[in-house]
């Protein structure tokens, strides 16, 4: 993905579509490199997220990063259809400040999650980064209701100093052409 692109644009989404498309065509096996590396970071972001570490966690992502939840199945344009969520790290981290805040009703209590991680396949880049697919199920409890969310997701893992940080991030939910319910907390 092109770092010099700081926020959503045209751009940005058709790099969003292209490598979205590219990583869900892959075939076979992954590479033969150790996924440890790859699964630490995926398990850390997992960790970060149901203990409400949100500051913590956004710091994981490139300042170019994309954090995408397609409202579709298939791999779609996001810049010709709706979806969950298409946010930028500065989208993010306007969604984690509104959290913050108390002011957010339907985050009041906050949502309680519990993610598993499985099924790690991971990919080595020509641009040195790593193209990851995972499964993930993601339970959330709100007062009387616990809802489970499945899904895939791909991630671009850019390698830096601390390990490893998210340039991208899709959830494919399996069930994400259905009524979804009370989504405000991070997937």
């Amino acid at each position: 993905m092109n770092e010099k692109v700081l926020h959503i644009d045209d751009a940005l989404y058709e790099c969003c579509w292209r490598e979205s498309k590219a990583l869900r065509a892959r075939e076979g096996i992954a590479d033969k490199v150790d996924p440890q590396p790859a699964c630490a970071a995926l398990y850390r972001e997992a960790r970060l997220l149901d203990q409400r570490f949100y500051e913590q966690w956004a710091e994981l992502f490139t300042e170019t990063a994309v954090y995408w939840v397609p409202a579709e199945t298939e791999p779609v344009n996001p810049r010709l259809e709706a979806g969950v969520h298409f946010d930028d790290k500065r989208r993010l981290l306007d969604r984690i400040a509104l959290i913050r805040t108390g002011y957010l009703h339907a985050q009041q209590p906050p949502t309680r999650t519990a993610r598993q991680v499985s099924n790690v396949e991971v990919w080595h880049r020509d641009d040195g980064d790593l193209d990851v697919i995972s499964c993930v199920l993601i339970w959330a409890y709100r007062p009387g209701d616990l809802c489970t969310y499945a899904g895939r997701q791909e991630h671009v893992l850019a390698p830096s100093e601390s390990g490893y940080l998210i340039r991208r991030k899709v959830i494919r939910l399996l069930d994400c052409d259905q009524p979804l319910g009370n989504i405000t907390f991070m997937l």
